[in-house]
């Protein structure tokens, strides 16, 4: 392995249920664990639909897959630089599957 090959800090959160005080229950953010990663920004842009506008910034985080973290594309969140992204895609960087590339995008700048 390589020394400092990881060089930034991303947290990961994940959606759990939480009872509410009515008898019902509610979905919340909770901080799961942090991770050593590379962090590449993949695009950023600002789309304009019916009058509004959505920015738009996508990254590609590269980390190793921990056993005791489960990354998920449904329920989990990461937070770089006090931003929450959406994974939208994971796969496997090499055949062992030690590593993994997470795709992620946030919709503010």
């Amino acid at each position: 392995m390589m020394a400092r090959k990881y060089i930034n800090r991303v947290k990961v959160y994940q959606s759990v249920a939480v009872s509410d005080t009515y008898g019902g229950s509610t979905t919340s953010i909770s901080l799961v664990g942090e991770s050593w990663c590379n962090v590449k920004t993949l695009s950023a842009q600002r789309v304009t639909d019916l009058g509004l506008n959505e920015n738009t910034l996508v990254i590609e985080v590269n980390l190793r897959d921990r056993t005791d973290l489960d990354y998920s594309i449904t329920d989990t969140q990461l937070k770089y630089k006090d931003v929450l992204y959406n994974v939208l895609r994971i796969e496997p960087i090499n055949l062992e599957e030690k590593e993994l590339k997470i795709i992620a995008a946030t919709n503010q700048l």
